[in-house]
């Protein structure tokens, strides 16, 4: 695996070469977050790299992982499973998409896409690779919402049904009452990141996800991912930290990446002792304010849609579950295997209604 993370983190690595064209879209299809999430979650894992480089057809390369300690595993996408955000291969030209899913098909192993954007080209490159003899079956996932930037979210409050406006000006005069509101975003520079992740942390501690459990104060796994991947969205200058002050306080905050003409959220949070202002919509409004006014194209809250994100948008990116059996004595077991284990669950969830 060392050899694999020295090569991504060379800026002359293909995959890097690609990524600095503007052929992925968003921190998640970069060397970067590929480079943290190899040196986190793959412990038990083989990391594999299929890579097609042709003259004419031009590169192309998907970066899987395979738990060794199965017998019939699959190919995986790392991260997915552990960050559940959609990732997908890297390729330059249709041309070397379909080259590099002929090379998956050939080696005979099964194939598992965790959650991939339903408009990927991707799906109908594997399923032309795979052909009659083999199998590809996709399962709808969890959609993540957007917006679709133009110069009326300028004024991001005036975007709102006429419930939430009315809504948004309550908090924001509860807000006010509470001392002066204003929005900070900062472009941290690395001897300040420390500190400044040490703040939104305890931000995003101190809301619900405290108390679940599932803040990154409480989980070692993603607070690692997340400290290597900042520190280099940081060297890079893409990294935002935005934080709203309400008097002397910090409310709300936002650790998000200024990428591909979008600004990425990649974690939010909110002082619950500020729940009546809805800090965390102020400081959505004023982020949706910055990126317009910076000539971004996009407004990407990634994870899943929530009914907090439905104030501001039903704008969704579809994904999919993909899973790919070539025609292969590995393949059909692992397909068997998959098709006993899914009934398995069908049967529990069954009884336990």
């Amino acid at each position: 695996m060392s050899s694999a993370l020295e090569e991504l983190e060379s800026h002359d690595s293909p995959l890097a070469v690609v990524a600095t064209r503007g052929l992925v879209r968003g921190p998640i299809q970069t060397p970067t977050w590929l480079d943290a999430v190899l040196a986190t979650f793959t412990t038990h894992h083989r990391v594999e790299r299929i890579t097609s480089d042709d003259p004419d057809a031009g590169f192309a390369e998907a970066v899987l992982i395979r738990d060794e300690r199965q017998r019939f595993a699959p190919y995986v996408l790392p991260g997915v499973d552990e960050l559940n955000e959609p990732m997908d291969f890297v390729y330059e030209t249709p041309a070397a998409l379909e080259k590099l899913a002929r090379q998956l098909v050939r080696r005979g192993l099964p194939l598992r896409l965790p959650r991939i954007r339903r408009d990927s080209p991707t799906i109908d490159a594997l399923r032309r690779a795979v052909g009659s003899w083999g199998r590809v079956v996709v399962r709808p996932q969890a959609n993540f919402p957007f917006i679709d930037l133009h110069p009326d979210w300028l004024e991001p409050e005036s975007q709102l049904s006429s419930r939430r406006r009315s809504d948004f000006r309550r908090a924001l005069k509860r807000a006010q009452e509470l001392g002066d509101v204003r929005s900070e975003i900062i472009v941290p520079k690395e001897h300040d990141l420390d500190e400044l992740l040490a703040i939104a942390l305890d931000v995003e501690a101190r809301s619900w996800k405290g108390e679940a459990g599932t803040a990154l104060r409480h989980d070692p796994r993603r607070a690692e991912f997340f400290a290597r991947y900042t520190r280099q969205a940081c060297e890079q200058g893409i990294l935002r930290l935005n934080f709203l002050h309400v008097g002397y306080d910090i409310a709300a905050m936002q650790i998000a990446v200024e990428q591909d003409a979008g600004l990425w959220l990649l974690k939010v949070g909110y002082d619950p002792e500020f729940a009546r202002c809805s800090p965390g919509n102020l400081l959505i409004a004023d982020t949706i304010r910055y990126a317009v006014e910076t000539g971004l194209s996009s407004y990407e809250f990634l994870g899943t849609s929530e009914a907090w994100t439905r104030v501001w948008t039903e704008q969704e990116h579809e994904t999919v579950s993909v899973r790919v059996y070539p025609a292969s004595l590995s393949s059909a077991a692992a397909l068997i295997a998959d098709a006993v284990a899914i009934a398995a669950r069908r049967w529990i969830n069954r009884g336990a209604t």
